[in-house]
């Protein structure tokens, strides 16, 4: 960009934006020493119980005393041999199919009452580990952030602008509720021309809080957001064209209230929200209106035409 639009010419005015971010307090890190303790009744437990559990589960389920391992029970014996055979004589194209084909058919409903049992106590264990590995996950989710945000807006007609941003985050309630909060003011970087305009341009102060339930595995996690906004325009607002509006500057409030439903299974969710301001930037009307849409998780859809 520059003076003309559409041609490019070797001026620093084709430097759009400058930011830069710089993490001020950050505790967010599962390997602080302040939860060594917690990872170590971890690894002395849940973690040490699975692993157990996971050389039985091999003991009992595979013979591993002869020149080739095998399975103990007859049915997967079987399985495995049907297997190996329908893969040999498949071609390398048609290998994945294969192996899709027979973990569909494997022999559940012929397994042992011992091999079924051992499973069941695998699952159990599994559990817990994965239980309380995700404790100690949400207590890290739970600490602080705070981080420091500076953008240098280089605009074309409209005066350039610095803007300094503090963000500070922090969990509650085992992770069931997240507070997220910043505070932020803009500087003209030169005053500008033909008004008695000062430097400070605006500042605000936001706030939102973000509360989970919902079963993951049942119903999928719903979100509850509540959020607001206040900002001081000390100086009249710019137009993209650069002039300037008069009687613009002065206080703006703007709230919202937001429910994410997710649609469990499908990886869509579909936010609802109410958002009210006593006024926006450029227009002194109080505004009430109301949103809904999809949003869509790709990779969620995507996987279940790829299972494996």
């Amino acid at each position: 960009r520059g003076q003309t639009p559409g041609i490019f010419t070797g001026r620093k005015q084709q430097l759009s934006e400058i930011t830069a971010r710089a993490v001020l307090y950050d505790k967010r890190d599962p390997r602080r020493g302040e939860f060594k303790k917690d990872w170590e009744d971890f690894l002395a437990t849940s973690a040490l119980g699975f692993h157990r559990e996971a050389d039985a589960v091999r003991d009992a389920y595979l013979d591993t005393d002869t020149a080739f391992t095998k399975w103990k029970d007859p049915a997967m014996a079987a399985w495995f041999i049907e297997t190996q055979q329908a893969l040999a004589a498949a071609s390398p194209a048609d290998a994945e199919s294969v192996v899709i084909n027979k973990l569909n058919d494997l022999p559940i409903d012929k397994l042992g009452p011992e091999f079924v049992a051992q499973l069941a106590r695998f699952e159990e264990k599994f559990n817990i580990f994965l239980r309380d590995r995700n404790t100690i996950l949400k207590k890290v989710g739970q600490a602080g952030v705070l981080t420091f945000d500076y953008s240098n807006q280089r605009n074309v007609n409209k005066p350039d602008l610095s803007t300094f941003k503090f963000i500070g985050e922090k969990g509650f309630m085992n992770g069931r509720l997240d507070l997220t909060g910043n505070a932020t003011f803009s500087i003209f970087n030169t005053k500008p021309a033909g008004t008695n305009f000062g430097r400070m341009r605006d500042a605000d102060v936001a706030v939102q809080l973000d509360g989970t339930f919902g079963s993951a595995a049942k119903t999928g996690v719903f979100v509850l957001s509540a959020a607001y906004k206040y900002q001081h325009l000390a100086e009249d607002a710019f137009t993209q064209a650069g002039t300037i509006l008069p009687n613009t500057k002065g206080d703006i409030s703007v709230g919202q209230l937001k429910l994410t439903v997710p649609i469990k299974g499908l990886g869509i969710k579909f936010p609802i929200s109410l958002t009210f301001a006593n006024r926006t930037e450029l227009v002194k009307e109080k505004e009430v209106r109301g949103n809904f849409g999809f949003t869509f998780d790709l990779d969620t859809i995507f996987a279940k035409f790829k299972p494996f």
